[in-house]
């Protein structure tokens, strides 16, 4: 699902109902989230997150938070309970791939 002419499954339920300008900005954060990492690039964002959360430096670490790929089952939930909207702004890439029609 990459434009607003194809929503993701669900898209009706009532935790997924989105505003055409809604829509726009869950697939503009889709563009800018959605950014496949290598293992070491994975492994230098978790110790960067760990760094800004020993600072206390909290806008960092959920900058950080937002690049790391979300677990594929916790996304899938996540969207099932609370919907798209709560997690739009968070790397979905890894969920995708395991579920490409959810999301």
């Amino acid at each position: 699902m990459t434009d607003i002419n194809h929503l993701p499954k669900g898209y009706d339920l009532p935790e997924n109902r989105m505003t055409r300008e809604e829509w726009k900005h869950y697939f503009e954060c889709r563009e800018k989230y959605d950014v496949e990492y290598s293992p070491e690039e994975i492994k230098k964002l978790r110790n960067d997150l760990d760094n800004a959360f020993n600072k206390n430096d909290f806008d960092e670490y959920f900058s950080i938070l937002q690049k790391l790929p979300f677990v594929p089952g916790y996304a899938l939930s996540l969207k099932r309970t609370d919907g798209l909207k709560s997690v739009w702004e968070f790397n979905l890439s890894k969920a995708k791939e395991v579920y490409p029609d959810e999301f």
